[in-house]
């Protein structure tokens, strides 16, 4: 994943394999180690599996209608 702040907010190495941003050297070689390292890609498909199950809709959706509630009332 590109290294950005906004996916560095959202998700950490432990997740995901950031490279930098524009380099496809670096792109390259983030791919190479994720395909090559089983251990690595294990561990990455275990922890983002869970991340994923803990974001999903069923999960955050009320979270997210009570943030459009709290907003449109503060607009009220």
């Amino acid at each position: 994943m590109s290294s950005t702040k906004i996916d560095r907010y959202y998700f950490d190495d432990s997740v995901v394999r950031f490279f930098e941003s524009g380099n496809p050297d670096a792109l390259a070689e983030a791919m190479f180690d994720v395909l090559t390292n089983d251990e690595l890609r294990r561990g990455m498909v275990a922890r983002a599996s869970e991340y994923a199950s803990r974001n999903s809709w069923e999960n955050r959706k009320a979270d997210y209608l009570q943030l459009i509630d709290s907003l449109a009332l503060q607009s009220a």
